[in-house]
């Protein structure tokens, strides 16, 4: 329901989000997919890369516009998000480099630049999708 402003109260919402890992590890670069307002099929991906990249995934069960219902999921979202930056360090070491194709919403977009922090996280490159030409750029590194 997209008539309002209001946050939904009646159902819970929690559980709603998924994540993969990757089944492989090599060198020191990732691919982090954010799919919860859409999907991101992996040939929007494969071009931006020589070889294929180990590819972490946070997404909703069933991706939609609608998906964010409840402020719980922005949390659910916030935990999941950090302890999927976590596991990548850990597996690929802090000098590693994560490139997030994202499919958020705009409250999501948010939380996730409040969580960073530059200092202790693996380099970034955060790529956008353009709806004209439909494919991902990279938009920008940290």
């Amino acid at each position: 329901e997209t008539s309002s402003w209001n946050w939904a109260t009646a159902e819970t919402f929690i559980g709603s989000l998924t994540e993969k890992k990757p089944t492989f590890r090599v060198g020191h670069e990732v691919v982090l997919k954010l799919a919860i307002s859409g999907e991101i099929p992996a040939e929007m991906i494969a071009p931006h890369f020589s070889k294929k990249l180990p590819e972490y995934e946070i997404s909703a069960k069933v991706p939609s516009l609608t998906w964010l219902r409840n402020p719980n999921q922005i949390s659910e979202f916030r935990n999941l998000f950090l302890a999927t930056l976590a596991h990548i360090r850990g597996a690929f070491g802090m000098k590693c480099r994560v490139n997030l194709f994202p499919a958020i919403p705009a409250p999501i977009a948010i939380e996730f630049g409040r969580c960073l922090l530059t200092k202790v996280e693996p380099n970034l490159g955060i790529f956008d999708f353009n709806r004209d030409r439909q494919e991902y750029y990279l938009a920008m590194e940290m």
